[in-house]
């Protein structure tokens, strides 16, 4: 059987990963991206700049000498591999360049690409690592760096530093500029999904050059070295080296210093510089130190996986004791994320020596698992952290199974605390992941705290939906979970007149449990669409409330009408009927109003904000019958729909 070509690709394209010999934007190091010299353009006369940006093509397949017989075929399977089908169309999108003076800046490159389609895209998140084929992925991979490359549109600006990006598909495109000796960057809005349609602002500052000496505490040089501008809350950096001493910098004062060494050990005192065009460079001499850091390594217990850990530290005070009580006060922490198999390490600089207390905490807010004192000592310190073995008392283990009843991949975990005097608390949840789809949930912070609730887990599958599992607080419980085929709602709205309400009206599903909790762990809305419809995917069979919900601006969706409904397998149709809304327009509205409904639902979830409108007047919309409280500062007001149109604050 003849191999495909593109799997001879992919076998060349994971050798020269393996090699080094595919360079990106950036180096593997993490480091920013590597200043380089350029000459600096004028406005409104700058020639169209040679410079790729970065990041904007595919991968630069870089060959030394060595490798070059490994790079040719390389390169001619890329070549023969078939294009990507483009989606184009008659969208534009028009770009202006200018610098903060409103003088246009010609010749900047502008580059914009569209989103990749979702048929191109491929999700491995639901797949298990055995059952990954590597030459699949490896094929999605270089789709994924392909894409950025043949499907771009390009323009340059004119003298009034504009251009149009033509040609356009109907899609979020991201949009970048850049052009030699100039520091371009969004005047007010993101670029990353633009649509056609859309004109978009960049602002240009020129850019000139320092001229940067670094020494070693020795007098030697290092061969490489960050250097860091920061001028009050902004900064930028880039790589420097003896035979590149010259780097960009933004017109303006700046505080420049330099870190080098292996992990940065070694870092200068920040010298000012002010860099002004048409001026020779200046020169900036900074003298590396030894800096006082710890390290410190979290090891898992014996044949665990560790979670999510959080670390703290404190300097004790001369003559104090030091106690594990002392990093309570500590509110700066390192949140640690291991990968599977991985060690936390983190690393701390600048310390003032002395002795140190440092403590590793479960998750973000929750109990302290060990702690140790080190004597810090100028240079480099290094701490090690033996985490103790869970216990079984301080989780609740959870078997989760797909409708074939093996263990199921991509599951995630939230959880969350409600205290039997009505307090609440949520958030990500601490998991460890055991084999053969097992789960640690750690219990949420506030159930370990010795008051009485109860503790939730909502247990979330991208295609099979959720599930909301529940226990007294200081429980270890084990839960056996079953995802079952699952079921998809068409929701008919009903009763809805005119087109006042199209577009913002939306559903929520939430499970048949307490209401706070469950509204704690709603999902997001399904918009309903211009004819009434919404479609609800993924939903686990069971008893539901289902709310009708409004949009009102910033502030989200509330419900103007809820009913029970019993979810079952497959496609099914329900009905929601409209209530009678009504309309309220407000006078004397001279700042931010509240308005909460005191009947019905509960006050977190009928609260809108009302801002203030021409002439102190504001509407609205979409009131459900009820008693209401309308407050301003000291100002309040009380009204009952329907028998009101119109209400004045005084």
């Amino acid at each position: 059987m003849n191999t495909p070509r593109w799997i001879i690709l992919l076998v060349l394209l994971a050798a020269a990963f393996g090699a080094g010999h595919v360079v990106g934007s950036s180096g593997g190091d993490g480091a920013a991206p590597e200043l380089t010299t350029s000459s600096v353009p004028e406005p409104s006369s700058v020639e169209a700049p040679g410079a790729v940006l970065h990041g904007s093509q595919g991968p630069t397949l870089a060959a030394p000498p060595s490798a070059s017989a490994t790079a040719a075929p390389l390169a001619r399977a890329l070549a023969e591999l078939p294009a990507l089908d483009v989606p184009r169309g008659d969208g534009r999108i028009d770009v202006i360049v200018k610098t903060d003076e409103g003088v246009g800046v010609q010749g900047v490159r502008v580059l914009c690409v569209p989103e990749m389609p979702k048929s191109l895209v491929r999700s491995w998140q639901d797949v298990p690592r055995d059952q990954i084929d590597s030459a699949e992925l490896l094929l999605d991979y270089a789709n994924r760096l392909r894409w950025g490359k043949e499907a771009a549109v390009e323009a340059v600006t004119d003298a009034s530093g504009a251009c149009s990006l033509e040609g356009l598909s109907q899609a979020k495109h991201s949009v970048r500029a850049q052009a030699d000796g100039w520091q371009i960057r969004s005047a007010s809005r993101s670029t990353s999904e633009v649509e056609p349609g859309s004109t978009v602002e960049f602002k240009a500052k020129q850019r000139t050059q320092v001229r940067i000496e670094v020494v070693m505490p020795d007098g030697s040089v290092p061969e490489k070295a960050q250097i860091t501008f920061r001028n009050g809350g902004s900064s930028r950096g880039g790589r420097w080296s003896p035979d590149r001493p010259d780097v960009d910098a933004e017109v303006g004062t700046w505080d420049v210093s330099a870190t080098a060494g292996d992990g940065e050990l070694f870092r200068s005192q920040a010298e000012q510089v002010t860099v002004e065009v048409g001026r020779p460079a200046p020169v900036v001499r900074l003298e590396l130190v030894e800096r006082t850091v710890l390290k410190t390594t979290v090891v898992p217990p014996d044949g665990e996986e560790v979670g999510q850990v959080s670390l703290r530290q404190i300097r004790v005070p001369s003559g104090a004791r030091p106690d594990p009580a002392l990093l309570g006060s500590v509110h700066d922490r390192e949140h640690l994320h291991p990968q599977q198999g991985s060690v936390l390490t983190h690393t701390s600089y600048d310390l003032e020596p002395g002795t140190w207390l440092v403590g590793a905490y479960r998750g973000w807010n929750g109990p302290l698992l060990v702690s140790q004192t080190v004597d810090v000592k100028p240079g480099q310190n290094e701490l090690t952290l033996k985490l103790p073995p869970t216990a079984r008392k301080e989780y609740a283990l959870v078997r989760v199974r797909g409708p074939d009843g093996k263990p199921l991949a991509g599951v995630s975990f939230t959880t969350s605390f409600e205290s039997d005097s009505g307090s609440m608390s949520s958030g990500g949840g601490t998991v460890v992941t055991r084999p053969e789809g097992e789960y640690w949930v750690f219990h949420p912070s506030d159930g370990t705290s010795g008051e009485k609730g109860t503790c939730r887990i909502s247990v979330e599958h991208a295609k099979l939906g959720r599930q909301l599992l529940s226990y007294a607080a200081g429980e270890a419980p084990t839960f056996d979970v079953r995802f079952e085929e699952p079921a998809t709602l068409e929701v008919v709205v009903e009763g809805l007149e005119g087109d006042r309400y199209v577009g913002r009206l939306g559903v929520q599903l939430v499970a048949a449990t307490d209401s706070k909790s469950a509204h704690m762990m709603r999902p997001t809305s399904t918009p309903v669409d211009g004819e009434g419809r919404a479609v609800v995917t993924g939903v686990q069979p069971g008893t539901f409330r289902m709310s009708l919900t409004l949009a009102r601006g910033p502030w989200g969706g509330m419900p103007i009408a809820e009913e029970e409904v019993r979810v079952r397998p497959g496609m099914q149709r329900v009905r929601v009927e409209v209530p009678t809304l009504y309309v309220v327009e407000i006078e004397g509205v001279t700042a931010q109003a509240h308005l909460r409904s005191t009947t019905g639902e509960p006050m977190f979830r009928s609260m809108v904000v009302v801002q203030p409108g021409a002439e102190g007047r504001a509407i609205v919309d979409g009131l459900v019958a009820g008693e209401y409280h309308l407050q301003m500062g000291a100002k309040v007001t009380t009204f009952r729909l329907p028998g009101t149109s119109k209400v004045r604050i005084e």
